[in-house]
């Protein structure tokens, strides 16, 4: 049913003085190449072995096994490189409807058995030669394709716009939540506060600065010795810390001496904020999901010094994160970093403490409701994705009478 070849071997250097820089395709590239594909060098004759043109399908041969998408536009003069299999239609037959193909059998996770994924398989040339999938007439094959590049458009649209609405949901809940964080629904005068990302606030509200209500610290230096001997104990870093959740699924270990525990240890209710990387700003309450834990310097500890709730910090700083003030503050020419220092010192707004518990609970109460719409959108789009996949393996196993694919 198809001309099959596999991509050629990465050459970082020349071998002659005849051979040539090209820009090459490899699977991690798929679906959307990136603007500057890397180089490598080959033959003229090697060059035209391993074209690639918009068209061609394109298929994983390791990692995400079977794997197979069209090769985009635009690539120039591009070759693909031994992690993809290129596959041309022969005598006819219509390579939209091979892809289909090759989709059934990758929604059912077959090539993870086929290529035994689970010892790092490889989807090898014989394996994919020898593929079986259904090879209906070719004038079927093509009918096929039409209903399903239709229904599949379809599909995928109701998709694209149920992941609209999630985006929206939350985009709601930040605007609700900043103008209740800024006292928006409160009566009474206002006043200026000199912050550029925050115009104005209550009278009665206090602008201040997070020291004077939280005790900040940063968590304790990791090095190699400390991660491979001494009293070993587990701690939390950055990957650990999820928005309002801390994942303990992934814990490390490393030495903290006992005149060091009592710094570094955790309590309940402690918040943890981290410090750097993509999550900068990134906080969940600890609510002690282990007897004993620590943590690391990629994260402050923010402990309330018992009147506002760390709570009220926790939706602040999701706020800030959204608004891009962490970005400001901190180097997102290199890597962001929210010091110590810079937590500490930036000022937010204060109401009474009762009132910051009052507004907590209207927030809280958003969040649920929100959360409950994203659930049921979530699953929406879950059944439309399973509906897609159903429909490609019905059609290319003709179980679902087609227009013009009759026998």
């Amino acid at each position: 049913m198809a001309e099959l070849q596999l991509g050629k071997m990465l050459q970082p250097l020349p071998h002659s003085n005849t051979d040539i820089e090209v820009a090459y395709l490899r699977a991690g590239h798929l679906p959307s190449p990136p603007d500057e594909l890397p180089l490598m060098w080959t033959t003229q004759k090697e060059r035209r072995q391993y074209e690639v043109r918009e068209g061609d399908l394109l298929v994983a041969e390791g990692g995400d096994v079977g794997r197979a998408e069209f090769a985009p536009p635009f690539l120039g003069n591009a070759v693909i490189q031994n992690s993809l299999h290129r596959v041309r239609a022969e005598r006819g037959n219509d390579l939209r409807f091979l892809r289909y193909g090759i989709q059934a059998l990758y929604s059912i996770n077959w090539f993870d058995v086929y290529c035994n994924k689970s010892t790092f398989g490889h989807l090898t040339s014989e394996k994919l030669a020898a593929l079986k999938i259904p090879a209906p007439p070719e004038e079927q094959q093509g009918s096929i394709a039409d209903f399903l590049d239709a229904e599949t458009a379809r599909i995928d649209a109701l998709i694209t716009k149920k992941r609209r609405l999630l985006l929206e949901l939350d985009e709601r809940l930040i605007s609700s939540a900043r103008s209740v964080l800024m006292g928006k629904k409160e009566h009474g005068a206002r006043r200026k506060t000199g912050l550029p990302w925050l115009p104005d606030v209550p009278v009665a509200w206090e602008i201040a600065p997070i020291y004077s209500r939280y005790d900040v610290l940063l968590g304790r230096m990791v090095n190699e010795a400390r991660s491979a001997n001494g009293d070993m104990r587990p701690y939390l870093r950055n990957a650990n810390i999820r928005w309002d959740r801390i994942d303990i699924s992934d814990i490390a270990f490393m030495d903290f001496p006992l005149a060091e525990r009592n710094k570094y240890q955790l309590k309940s209710g402690d918040l943890l904020i981290c410090e750097g990387g993509a999550g900068v700003g990134r906080a969940a309450v600890w609510n002690g999901e282990l007897d004993e834990c620590y943590y690391q310097k990629s994260l402050h500890r923010v402990r309330s010094r018992g009147r506002w709730p760390v709570e009220w910090l926790i939706e602040w700083l999701r706020v800030c994160k959204h608004m891009g003030v962490f970005a400001g503050e901190g180097n997102l020419a290199t890597i962001p970093h929210l010091t110590a220092e810079q937590l500490r010192s930036h000022r937010i707004p204060f109401p009474a403490p009762e009132r910051s518990h009052e507004l907590l609970g209207i927030l809280t109460a958003e969040r649920r409701e929100t959360a409950t719409l994203q659930s049921l959108v979530s699953e929406q789009i879950a059944l439309l994705k399973e509906r897609r996949q159903a429909l490609i393996t019905a059609a290319v196993t003709g179980q679902v009478e087609i227009p013009g694919a009759a026998a």
